[in-house]
């Protein structure tokens, strides 16, 4: 039961952390990453909505807000986690793990936890600012119909890119890497995940390109949450999405294990 306290304590420390760094700058952490979205849902939903035909029979603004709802948490998960990782290097405050000790697994829950937050005050932004957009522009939000695994699915998103962001943090060393990560390898991957578009109204060959991208099955389970419909067997995307996050973990843990000579110094 003492190590068990412990072990939650190391985490607990580093939730605090986390939320006092939100609470130091809130705009710059939570409001600012939520206006592209905000954006996305400005010129694409409500802009082109009404021109926008798709095979699933909704209109395309009740389409877009699960993919752009969804995409935000988990891309937040990614950045928040990979630059307190790195913010940690530049700043020697990983002497602080070395001292308590804090185990690699508590390094990457406590930080995980944190991101996880910051990524749902992001969502619950974006959320807000749609339903404004819908109430003066007459569309409507859909009603998740299935609201216990659409929040189970979020947690487990969103913490699945924070492993994979604790991993890319660890691998680099400086800022400029972690955004080309984002940049070159995350962006092209949401943008054809579905978040916009169904894969179905692709080219043969792109369409079945999509079926290999992991994102893919992250949003369209939380479009199936919202909606009730969804482009791949929802069995198949819980797999995906599930086997992501046990990958993305081990990455995590890998690279503070590794990342131990660098603790040293």
């Amino acid at each position: 039961m003492t190590r068990f306290k412990n072990y939650t304590i190391g985490i607990y420390g580093l939730l605090v952390k986390e939320s006092y760094r939100l609470m130091r700058a809130p705009f710059l952490f939570v409001a600012n990453p939520a206006i592209n979205p905000i954006l996305y849902m400005l010129i694409f939903g409500v802009g082109l909505g009404r021109t926008i035909q798709l095979p699933l029979g909704v209109d395309y603004f009740s389409f877009l807000f699960p993919g752009i709802f969804g995409s935000t948490i988990l891309k937040i998960g990614f950045e928040a986690s990979s630059t307190m990782i790195i913010t940690n290097k530049l700043t020697n405050e990983f002497q602080d793990y070395r001292l308590n000790p804090l185990e690699p697994s508590q390094i990457v829950f406590g930080i995980s936890l944190g991101s996880v937050v910051r990524g749902f005050l992001v969502g619950m932004i974006t959320l807000f600012a749609t339903l404004m957009l819908s109430l003066v522009s007459h569309f409507h939000i859909p009603v998740p119909k299935h609201p216990i695994l659409l929040v189970l699915l979020l947690i487990v998103g969103a913490s699945c890119f924070c492993y994979l962001g604790i991993a890319v943090g660890m691998k680099g060393k400086t800022f400029e890497f972690v955004n080309s990560v984002n940049l070159f390898l995350l962006a092209p991957l949401f943008y054809l995940g579905g978040v916009f578009f169904p894969p179905s109204i692709l080219p043969p060959i792109w369409a079945k390109l999509s079926s290999f991208n992991p994102i893919f099955y992250f949003i369209d389970s939380i479009r199936y949450c919202f909606l009730g419909v969804s482009a791949a067997p929802i069995t198949i995307s819980l797999v995906g999405i599930f086997a992501s996050t046990l990958i993305c973990y081990l990455l995590a843990h890998m690279s503070l294990q590794k990342g131990e000579d660098f603790l040293l110094h």
